[in-house]
């Protein structure tokens, strides 16, 4: 009875011990939690919605699968004409990373630093392992951005009422128009002295529809036909668009 009197108090002891803000003092709803590519698809937004610890600042991170990425890098040849030279491979490349905060992430202290795209990339393996890596991921990271498939926003975290120790945020995070179908997470992270305090996660998927699905699975599962008929669609597109001009310059 002493040992089992000993265990309670023990686990009783280390229960007091948790600090206020424990992983699961967080809650988040998305809307939508599966976002649709048709025809007409040129990037949405994604409402979310949450309770957080009171005190906390908020930190909002969409990633998607990591994959391989194969580029070329250019450089002078004898210095004289700029040309592709080597291959390169970048092994585990997240094919999307969008982060939305109520603060920039740099007055966020170690966790603010920890959420930041090049430290994510820090995981990034790079082929050849002679090729300049800080060089290499500071230009992979302006060439996502470019593309709108990496993108670090401050403000987009808008802290709500407090109650009984909780603070409500809500937030509209842009999703952009080149989107890849798949599995992506949508992660909720409380911050608070420089540290992660709390964090949830929800699945967050894309899915083609429509006319794109059509074309997806004519293209992989039947790839002569799929051909013919894009070629059929290119041709026609020609002239329809040379009939236009004709008229235009006619009607001049």
């Amino acid at each position: 009875m002493k040992l089992r009197h000993l265990i309670l108090t023990t686990m009783l002891i280390a229960a007091l011990c948790v600090p206020a803000f424990a992983q699961g003092d967080m809650s988040m709803q998305v809307t939508p939690e599966t976002i649709k590519i048709d025809t007409t698809y040129n990037g949405t937004t994604v409402k979310v919605e949450g309770q957080a610890p009171e005190g906390s600042q908020i930190v909002l991170r969409i990633v998607g699968e990591a994959g391989e990425l194969h580029m070329k890098r250019k450089d002078k040849a004898l210095g004289l004409l700029w040309m592709n030279m080597d291959s390169l491979t970048f092994h585990g490349v997240p094919v999307l990373y969008i982060v939305g905060s109520s603060k920039p992430l740099d007055e966020l202290g170690a966790a603010g630093k920890e959420l930041k795209a090049e430290s994510m990339l820090n995981t990034i393996e790079i082929e050849p392992d002679t090729a300049a890596r800080p060089e290499l991921i500071d230009q992979l990271i302006k060439l996502k951005t470019k593309e709108r498939l990496y993108q670090e926003e401050a403000g987009e975290v808008a802290m709500g009422e407090v109650k009984d120790g909780m603070q409500s945020f809500t937030a509209t995070l842009p999703i952009p128009s080149r989107l890849a179908p798949g599995d992506y997470k949508l992660a909720s992270i409380a911050v608070k002295d420089g540290e992660e305090v709390a964090m949830t996660e929800k699945d967050l998927k894309v899915e083609l529809v429509s006319t794109p699905l059509f074309m997806a699975k004519l293209a992989f599962g039947h790839g002569a036909l799929y051909g013919i008929l894009a070629t059929i669609i290119a041709l026609v597109s020609g002239l329809v668009i040379g009939l236009i001009f004709q008229s235009k310059g006619e009607a001049h």
